[in-house]
């Protein structure tokens, strides 16, 4: 009888039309996933490419039919030393200090003590992924264990993302987690003048609406829209982060957007974007999100990772292992001085067993917004906000 073990990967959570590079793969899988989480109703928001990022290290040890279905579904258009480098650089820029902005991104793996962990792929993970490694002892000290991963994953997220781990998610069968954190703090450009903001009427549906906290501002700012949205980039202090808030038009609803949404449209509204006065009125509001990923990526294409017939033997020269879920857990905070997102990705792993007329922006109903890298061309963060 196979004895069953299990794997955790943990992630907290932050070019042109070539699809060649680690940014596009991040940013097509993004939309692709996003389409299938907005077939369920109410507020979304994560970070893709802490998905990608944490999906990326398990994919070291995938091989086979697992390896091409998860290269698949995560674009990973590229021969396996220019992904794993491409990710390697893409970490390394992101995480360059910069006093506009606070934006990390950090890596650790939890190993048991003694288990044979090919040391090929510890050492990928460690080359690629800056990933330190940690032993701990899930079969005796099962909840200690969980108590370290949290708090790594609580401090690398400024507190935001709490018991990522919950009891159950890890046992005595438990061999490896690996976790990946992303944060970001930035203050817009221009600050909301505290002041102007009011209460306001936000429109969830045709049938329901609500009193919500609207901030206001008149901005010069970049701006565009077609027969279907208004888009409207917000930058932060620096001009090298922005927000992009994408807003149906009047008689147009998000269904609608969303039913057209792809990265190449992304790409034709950012390129479209024009210096515009425009008032804009945005509401304040937090949001956490919890998603479990394991029916999402399955129905994009992400069998066999879930199932007997997963080949993970570059982790440990067995094909025992096998994906148990993908967890993602998210927090993002927009107020007048800017915003605070954070994101959590675990992958838990078992064995087998222009006019002088300001435009109006008046985001008072359910609207898209993404946090973008303009320097890496990267979504970091993308959201959908229905009920403030």
């Amino acid at each position: 009888m196979k004895r069953l073990f299990s794997v955790v990967f943990l992630g907290a959570l932050v070019a042109t039309i070539g699809f060649g590079t680690v940014y596009d793969s991040s940013n097509l899988f993004a939309f692709d996933i996003y389409r299938t989480l907005s077939k369920q109703p109410g507020n979304i928001f994560l970070s893709p490419f802490s998905i990608s990022t944490a999906l990326a290290m398990a994919y070291i040890g995938a091989a086979d039919n697992t390896a091409q279905q998860m290269k698949d579904v995560l674009h990973f258009n590229l021969d396996d030393e220019t992904l794993h480098s491409g990710f390697s650089e893409l970490i390394s820029s992101l995480n360059q200090p910069n006093e506009k902005y606070q934006l990390s991104i950090a890596n650790s793996m939890w190993a048991q003590e003694g288990y044979p962990f090919l040391k090929e792929f510890i050492d990928k993970v460690q080359k690629y992924y800056s990933s330190g490694l940690n032993y701990v002892d899930f079969a005796e000290t099962t909840e200690e264990a969980r108590q370290r991963i949290n708090n790594w994953v609580e401090e690398k997220t400024n507190q935001r993302i709490k018991d990522i781990i919950k009891p159950g998610d890890i046992d005595s069968l438990t061999k490896l987690v690996l976790t990946n954190a992303i944060y970001f703090k930035g203050n817009w450009a221009k600050p909301f003048d505290p002041s102007l903001t009011k209460k306001e009427t936000f429109y969830v549906s045709n049938k329901q609406e609500k009193q919500v906290e609207m901030m206001f501002e008149s901005l010069t700012a970049a701006y565009t829209e077609d027969s279907l949205v208004q888009v409207l980039e917000l930058p932060y202090a620096g001009d090298e982060l922005s927000m992009i808030i994408v807003l149906p038009l009047k008689g147009k609803s998000l269904e609608d957007v969303e039913g057209k949404l792809s990265l190449v449209l992304f790409k034709e509204w950012v390129n479209n974007l024009r210096t515009e006065k425009v008032d804009v009125y945005l509401p304040k509001f937090k949001m956490e999100c919890r998603l479990n990923l394991k029916k999402t990526l399955v129905a994009m294409g992400m069998i066999d990772a879930f199932t007997d017939e997963a080949d993970f033997s570059k982790m440990d020269g067995t094909t025992m292992l096998k994906i148990k879920d993908v967890i993602h857990q998210s927090f993002v905070d927009v107020n007048e001085e800017g915003t605070e997102a954070t994101a959590s990705t675990a992958v838990i792993i078992n064995i087998k067993m222009g006019p002088s007329i300001p435009v109006i922006f008046k985001a008072d109903k359910p609207f898209l917004f993404f946090i973008y890298d303009k320097t890496h061309d990267l979504i970091l963060f993308m959201g959908r906000l229905s009920n403030p």
